[in-house]
């Protein structure tokens, strides 16, 4: 009778245990979603940038893309998701640049990045919307209006020189607003834009840390070349910035390349000469925008494949380690020796001669006199 019982209380305590052992399993089960269930992965998704090219793409993008996309695009990839926005001054109403034939350009051109929005105007049509809202006598108030010379009068040559010279400069304020519009309507939301000249040819691979640093300093943050970057020539109540080549926020970039609508021009006396640089100037201030250099170095390509570069005596003798030192002075040495090293595999031309570059003796005789610059514009 005893072991009957001790029998039965330990089936019944074992009953119980299985029980208890089930019911704890199932609560287990219960709240982990199911032993079946895949756990959710968390993947991290990149930010966005917009690179944009603006201009004559038929000029030299053949020349510029391969670099652009080493020296921009590959930077960006590293830590971004990056779209092209490209708008195209598509030359026809010439058939030759820089003394070679005009090339077409168009969408197939720029390769290497998934997401291309390709805009195309021709530059006649360009040429008619410009004519209509800013003839030849209206065009932005001083524009390349130089300053009577001392000792004689301009001839008509020098005039149309002139003309020729705020004509391409209201076609290059054209493309820059183009991409301000765009950049102001278009739905994606990007938090980093680069905008680059298409003839432009980059020194300098983008160095992320510098730009991810000064553009966290605040949002009205707007990153120049310092190539061109100083007191101005005639109007020495303006600065002069670099223009073609910008780095900020999708905000910044609209508003520095929305001069023409911004037309920050009104109080400005129209007597007085003003450049293409002196015109961003007027902008950055109407925008309070905070200009800060930082290392976009570039060299201008022609047509012919043959480059421009800021400095007579970039690759020569004479210049603190072989460059310009009030352009590339602020370099460290690293940096030089690829600037270098990339001007030295290119086909580069010498500057016209200009005061900067006439022997110093004359320079120092005569004096910053306009009348020399312009002498040996006329001789060389």
């Amino acid at each position: 009778m005893y072991q009957s019982l001790m029998l039965s209380c330990q089936r019944r305590y074992c009953c119980l245990m299985l029980c208890v052992f089930y019911v704890f399993s199932f609560g287990q089960v219960l709240s982990a979603g199911g032993t079946n269930q895949a756990q959710p992965t968390v993947t991290a998704t990149k930010k966005k940038a917009l690179l944009a090219v603006f201009g004559v793409a038929s000029r030299s993008t053949r020349h510029t893309w391969p670099q652009v996309k080493k020296m921009i695009v590959a930077p960006l990839q590293a830590d971004y998701d990056v779209d092209l926005y490209v708008f195209n001054n598509q030359l026809d109403n010439v058939a030759t640049l820089d003394g070679y034939p005009v090339q077409k350009s168009g969408r197939d051109l720029f390769d290497g990045v998934d997401s291309v929005t390709y805009h195309e105007m021709s530059q006649s049509q360009i040429d008619i919307e410009l004519a209509q809202k800013y003839p030849r006598h209206t065009l932005l108030p001083g524009l390349y209006r130089l300053p009577k010379p001392r000792f004689f009068s301009w001839s008509q040559k020098h005039q149309d020189r002139n003309y020729r010279t705020a004509h391409n400069a209201m076609r290059q304020f054209y493309a820059e607003q183009t991409v301000s519009d765009y950049l102001s309507q278009t739905t994606s939301q990007y938090d980093l834009v680069v905008a680059i000249t298409a003839d432009l040819y980059p020194l300098l691979a983008l160095d992320m840390d510098q730009i991810h640093a000064y553009l966290a300093q605040d949002e009205s943050v707007i990153l120049l070349s310092p190539q061109n970057n100083s007191g101005a020539k005639y109007n020495k109540k303006l600065r002069e910035f670099t223009n073609g080549y910008y780095v900020g926020s999708q905000n910044s970039v609209a508003k520095v390349m929305g001069t023409l609508k911004a037309a920050p021009f009104n109080n400005i006396d129209p007597r007085l000469y003003l450049s293409y640089e002196n015109a961003l100037g007027l902008t950055i201030r109407y925008h309070c925008l905070l200009p800060i250099d930082v290392d976009l170095y570039f060299a201008k390509m022609r047509n012919s494949g043959i480059c421009t570069y800021t400095g007579q005596c970039v690759l020569g003798k004479g210049c603190r380690n072989g460059l310009v030192s009030h352009v590339y002075g602020n370099l460290d040495l690293k940096k030089q020796a690829l600037v270098k090293t990339e001007l030295s595999a290119l086909k580069l031309n010498m500057p016209s001669l200009s005061f900067e570059n006439v022997p110093w003796f004359l320079g120092s005789f005569f004096g910053h006199q306009y009348w020399l610059q312009n002498l040996c514009n006329l001789l060389f």
